[in-house]
């Protein structure tokens, strides 16, 4: 009976107190420098920084329950319709940004952009929430998928010069 205490004194004599007081202060002044960044306005080191758009479109991706897709220019010219099982990430992306709208009460049919920068990143971000996708994050053949739906290089030239 007198062997439980002994074996909790043993147990907390095997991680020195000094360690554990080391630890929570680098949590704490963790959670102080992270607390001060946010309230000083620093961007997250994560946000990739802005590269010049060389193309872009507005577009509308209609998903459907069954995985079916349909994606429209901002004018409501079919640019791309995929089948059951066919339209994959495209539909998933479509979904995701429906359910954020949702959320937001924003229209669910609205164009998103979809942009190609310099750097070649392809971006799709919804001007109604601000919700963006960095693509490349999805693989090439992902981020393929929405490449082609950007205009020709043509296309976009002489929608440049007009």
């Amino acid at each position: 009976m007198h062997a439980a205490p002994a074996l909790r004194s043993a147990e907390r004599d095997r991680i020195p107190r000094g360690l554990l007081r080391a630890i929570g202060l680098m949590v704490l002044l963790s959670l102080a420098i992270a607390a001060y960044a946010r309230l000083a306005g620093a961007p997250p080191a994560a946000t990739p920084p802005e590269s010049p758009v060389v193309a872009a479109r507005d577009i509308v991706i209609v998903p459907q329950p069954d995985g079916a897709a349909r994606v429209l220019d901002a004018d409501g010219a079919l640019v791309l319709e995929r089948g059951p099982g066919q339209a994959g990430f495209i539909a998933g992306v479509g979904r995701a940004m429906t359910r954020v709208r949702t959320v937001d009460g924003a229209p669910a049919l609205a164009p998103a952009r979809l942009t190609l920068h310099r750097d070649g990143s392809l971006r799709l971000i919804d001007p109604q929430t601000g919700w963006r996708v960095e693509l490349k994050a999805f693989g090439k053949d992902n981020e393929a998928a929405f490449a082609a739906l950007l205009p020709p290089p043509a296309a976009a030239e002489q929608g440049d010069a007009q």
